[in-house]
């Protein structure tokens, strides 16, 4: 989940949103991470700290790409005027020149006490020395991606946050169409809550909406290779070679990846109850049965060659040892016809 480090103290998304509420800022804020969730909910905070009057005279928004930090520096320097406090938002810092970054270590020092500093840089990457001093002087919070396993218990919160209820299977379904960008689940979620008109989400809600169709999508081809259902998995590839934009092939392989790891520990299981599956893949025990299929259509040389064949492919897609002429489309029907025979 996504933290925040302020020397040797750790604190949640929330409190600083209540820091926010309160108006008990520090001079400086890092949002950094390669998670942009919270970063885009934190930077509207902070757009919103200031009333519009306050704002005339005392915001300013700068994006990394034409950022002159010296001039930054000379606002943030600056007292605020009709209002106790100044804001000023560096956005997308993480495409900003690393030099520019640099020059303002000075003021990472001493920071303006009259002005808050928010830097959102939505990238694992940034120079430590600064990360360290800002902590010193102000607080950094960092935004990871969630693991696989994490995005069903966090979609299960952010529809209670949302009064949404839901049939049993849906956090995983949505999970396992969407990967883990949450502002792509967060968007989805709030289209489809418009479109049923209701506060309640059934697996058939899911799939009519989320998924592409009941019948062709991600999940139901991962459900058809686990099988080895030839004739179902090539009907749905068929139909994602024809509609490219609605299936690309950087999103099915991710899925089919993760889902084939997961299909990887059942095999390995002793114990291969629902209950012994659930907790070593991390879902729900009622959706046990995809993976316990392909555990037992799969030998174990087998799954740990489709893994290779899945890495082979990723890097195929981004041209490397590639014919020009392949299309996204054709590596995905040669992709599944090698995982099925």
């Amino acid at each position: 989940m996504a933290k925040t480090k302020k020397e040797s103290n750790t604190i949640s998304f929330k409190d600083i949103c209540k820091q926010i509420d309160k108006k008990e800022l520090a001079p400086i804020y890092l949002l950094t991470g390669a998670e942009p969730y919270y970063i885009d909910k934190l930077c509207e905070q902070f757009e919103n700290v200031l009333t519009e009057e306050e704002k005339d005279f005392n915001f300013n928004i700068v994006y990394g790409k034409d950022m002159d930090v010296e001039q930054v520096i000379a606002t943030a320097k600056q007292y605020p005027m009709f209002s106790e406090r100044r804001v000023v938002i560096i956005k997308e810092a993480q495409i900003a020149d690393k030099r520019m970054l640099e020059k303002a270590e000075p003021y990472f020092r001493f920071p303006s006490p009259q002005t808050t500093l928010v830097i959102c840089n939505k990238s694992d990457s940034f120079a430590a020395g600064l990360k360290k001093l800002i902590a010193t002087n102000g607080v950094v919070f960092e935004s990871s991606s969630l693991y696989d396993n994490q995005v069903p218990k966090w979609i299960d919160d952010y529809l209670k946050e949302q009064n949404l209820g839901s049939e049993a299977g849906v956090s995983q379904m949505i999970a396992d169409f969407l990967g883990n960008n949450l502002q792509k689940i967060t968007n989805e979620i709030s289209k489809l809550a418009l479109n049923l008109k209701q506060p309640f989400i059934g697996i058939a809600d899911v799939k009519a909406h989320i998924g592409e169709s009941k019948d062709y999508n991600v999940f139901e081809l991962q459900e058809a290779l686990a099988k080895r259902d030839v004739t179902k998995a090539n009907r749905i590839v068929a139909h994602f070679y024809a509609n490219p934009k609605d299936n690309p092939f950087q999103m099915v392989l991710p899925i089919l990846f993760s889902y084939f790891v997961k299909v990887i520990k059942v095999a390995q299981l002793t114990d291969k109850s629902n209950a012994s599956v659930a907790r070593a893949i991390g879902i729900n025990p009622y959706r046990t049965a995809p993976y316990l299929s392909a555990a037992s259509n799969y030998p174990l040389g087998k799954l740990f060659l489709i893994i290779e064949m899945f890495r082979e492919y990723d890097m195929r897609s981004k041209g490397v040892n590639n014919s020009p002429m392949a299309t996204d489309g054709d590596l995905l029907k040669e992709l599944v016809f090698r995982i099925l025979y």
